[in-house]
């Protein structure tokens, strides 16, 4: 488990992350979410040290293997230094955006690198390269230069590498953002199935909304440095959470007459039954004005706006919260 308290980060007279509170689940993939310059990249890297903290600190929890509570290691993160600082990061990995690789080494030496660094024996290293690049699906492509690879085989020697030492927590700092969208689908793919079979807790900085529902089962959202929001992915995108509006451009064009509203439909709804329904019961007639599905994770939610006349709009709102369905009243540019 990773708790931040009250962490700041100032550079100068700039504020970059302003008392920040938040817990991050052991094996858990959780997001890092928030516009450019939101302070999330730094957030992420105070984690390994590579940011120093101006006030707070991030403690890293460990039970040992037996999970007894005499054995919880609690890791003061500010106070590591040299050695321990070391140990520590074994245990923190992190890829990046454009895959830092030593361009004129093959891949198997870019994966090997951190276990030569740490004096591993030859046969250690050979083995150890051997299963990681099967993991990652790159085991034809071990005597190739990273210019020979696609950026998606590039990415797969990066977490390969991130993964040698075996760490209990992989940072990923908007490990798809040069990616196209076939190949963000392949790696985020990638990272869920060393989630799942490794247990390895993921902390995820992105600014896709895609990636974020794909992947990420908690987030936050972080804007000028601050935390405005915590919670279950699918919950703030169906709660019509404020702090996510200002990151989702969705927004329907929507009629100048009448009264629109968006329902979201978490996954023990169908929307269509409940559409046709209250269509029925309150003998009224509405617009479908728009409407998507979309995947969080393995479910699939969906979201859908309606128009209804001014003389129906009570009756209808109080048909949908009696329902217990979220939802929220649109302006149109004309009202």
């Amino acid at each position: 488990m990773i708790t931040f308290t009250n962490v700041t980060k100032k550079y100068n007279d700039l504020t970059a992350l302003s008392n920040i509170n938040l817990t991050i689940n052991d094996g858990e993939i959780f997001g890092l979410v928030g516009p450019s310059g939101a302070g999330k990249s730094t957030l992420l890297r105070t984690i390994n040290k590579l940011e120093e903290l101006d006030d707070g600190d991030i403690v890293v929890t460990k039970k040992k293997q037996d999970n007894s509570l005499s054995d919880i290691d609690k890791i003061s993160v500010r106070n590591l230094k040299g050695k321990d600082l070391r140990m520590f990061r074994k245990k923190v990995a992190m890829i990046f955006q454009h895959f830092a690789l030593l361009q004129t080494k093959n891949v198997y030496y870019n994966i090997a690198l951190p276990l030569k660094c740490m004096h591993y024996k030859k046969d250690v290293v050979e083995k150890r390269v051997n299963e990681l690049a099967e993991i990652v699906g790159i085991s034809d492509k071990l005597n190739n230069k990273p210019n020979q690879l696609s950026g998606g085989e590039r990415q797969r020697v990066a977490i390969a590498r991130a993964l040698a030492l075996e760490p209990e927590i992989l940072l990923c700092d908007e490990a798809t953002s040069a990616l196209d969208p076939q190949t963000t689908k392949q790696i985020l793919n990638l990272l869920k199935k060393i989630n799942k079979e490794l247990g390895i807790t993921i902390v995820l900085v992105t600014h896709q909304m895609e990636v974020v529902k794909e992947i990420c089962q908690r987030i936050a959202i972080i804007q000028k440095g601050k935390l405005l929001e915590v919670g279950k992915t699918e919950d703030l995108f169906l709660s019509s959470s404020s702090a996510l509006k200002t990151l989702v451009d969705d927004q329907p064009i929507l009629p100048k007459d009448g009264k629109s509203i968006k329902l979201y439909f978490p996954r023990q709804y169908t929307g269509d039954s409940l559409i046709t329904r209250m269509a029925r019961e309150l003998n009224i007639d509405f617009s479908i004005v728009w409407g998507k599905l979309e995947n969080f994770g393995d479910d699939v939610l969906g979201s859908l706006v309606i128009n209804v006349k001014d003389k129906d709009f009570i009756a209808v709102l109080s048909y949908i919260k009696n329902e217990k369905i979220s939802f929220e009243v649109l302006e149109s540019e004309g009202n």
